[in-house]
């Protein structure tokens, strides 16, 4: 039920319920979506109707789920992307644009926390924010675009607001020079700099094309900030030396962690996060469990 469900759009999804033999994924988002999920729930639930819930939200899994098959929670992220000063930088300034840019920052596993040693930090950015400079922004189906339009008004208005307030905060902000589309909903590529640890833009998921910049001395400093979030879906770590990305990787509160790229994807490979994050796994053999029940 996406993007905010309506009354014809909750009778829909109980439609196809009504009509269906086999289980059903409900996804949605926090507090938006939680009437409409609890409508959904209870008749799935009061006709015996199996269920996978895919959930954004835990108030619709305080009811009785004895009918429902492993709930998988996906939810949002805040991944960092650890960027030490041994890592080849002009690979690294690629998968950080990816990470974050990738579907306009619309990705639950985007690395919008971007932590950066003290030593690289105005090296990095230079070449960052001229890479920035060359993305493309415009009709999503024309294939010489980079970052296309905002999923909804909604989505625009929460991602500015967030923008505002960092500034507001003292963080400052780089927005690439380009012409936007007269229509639809769209925003610049952004970058804050100078920004601390408690400001809402290094907290809050803002789910668009949004990086935000933090700086560590030490290894041990950069994993507790990576892990001073109440998201740990993914991580990526960029380094030169493979015992260092072993270090991080085991320290790191993410249920998936990238070395020397970000977001790649191997279907044997299970997905899934820690803490707030969600529970369950997708992909992989660990992705099944979520449909088997123990029999001895």
């Amino acid at each position: 039920i996406r993007p905010k469900p309506d009354d014809y759009q909750i009778k829909q999804a109980v439609e196809k319920i009504k009509s269906s033999k086999n289980p059903i994924i409900i996804s949605g988002g926090g507090v938006f979506y939680s009437d409409a999920m609890e409508d959904v729930g209870n008749f799935a639930v009061k006709h015996n109707i199996p269920v996978t819930q895919t959930i954004m939200g835990y108030s619709s899994m305080k009811r009785d789920h004895s009918h429902f098959l492993g709930p998988i929670g996906g939810l949002g992220g805040k991944a960092a992307n650890i960027v030490y000063n041994d890592a080849a930088l002009d690979q690294a300034v690629e998968g950080v644009v990816n990470g974050i840019f990738f579907n306009q920052g619309h990705v639950c596993c985007a690395g919008s926390r971007l932590l950066l040693q003290e030593d690289i930090h105005d090296e990095f950015i230079n070449k960052l924010e001229k890479r920035m400079q060359t993305l493309r922004v415009g009709n999503p189906l024309d294939k010489n675009t980079d970052i296309g339009a905002i999923n909804s008004k909604e989505q625009l208005e929460k991602i500015t607001s967030l923008v505002n307030e960092g500034v507001n905060d003292g963080g400052e902000l780089f927005q690439i020079e380009c012409d936007l589309p007269s229509s639809g909903y769209w925003f610049r590529p952004s970058l804050f700099t100078n920004v601390q640890p408690s400001y809402n833009i290094a907290r809050e998921e803002i789910f668009g094309p949004v990086l935000t910049t933090l700086t560590f001395r030490t290894p041990e400093e950069a994993v507790e900030i990576a892990n001073n979030t109440e998201y740990g879906l993914s991580a990526g770590v960029w380094t030169e030396k493979g015992s260092k990305i072993l270090w991080t990787a085991d320290r790191l509160d993410a249920g998936v962690i990238w070395a020397n790229t970000f977001n790649k994807f191997d279907p044997s490979s299970p997905f899934g996060g820690y803490k707030e994050s969600g529970f369950g796994r997708e992909g992989g053999r660990h992705g099944l469990l979520s449909y088997l029940k123990v029999q001895s």
